[in-house]
């Protein structure tokens, strides 16, 4: 995937499972829980997407390489 994906992809797959691709340890699953609309001024979009992790998934703040079914591949900032 070349661009971010947008608001409308995510919420679009709400509830889905997103593969955290990291080097030199085993990928973790998300569940994506909830996507939050910020303020969305055109060519901007606002927003927060919520994900389930295992609670020793050792996933800290950074970016990350995902992996998704329909939205295909992308890096994504994570905050604990």
């Amino acid at each position: 995937m070349d661009e971010q994906p947008t608001l409308e992809a995510f919420q679009k797959n709400l509830h889905s499972k997103f593969r955290v691709v990291r080097p030199g340890a085993p990928p973790v699953i998300l569940d994506l829980v909830d996507v939050k609309i910020g303020h969305c001024a055109p060519p901007q979009e606002q927003f927060s997407v919520i994900f389930s992790a295992p609670t020793a998934c050792g996933l800290g703040q950074g970016n990350f390489r995902m992996e998704h079914e329909q939205m295909g591949v992308f890096d994504l900032f994570i905050v604990p």
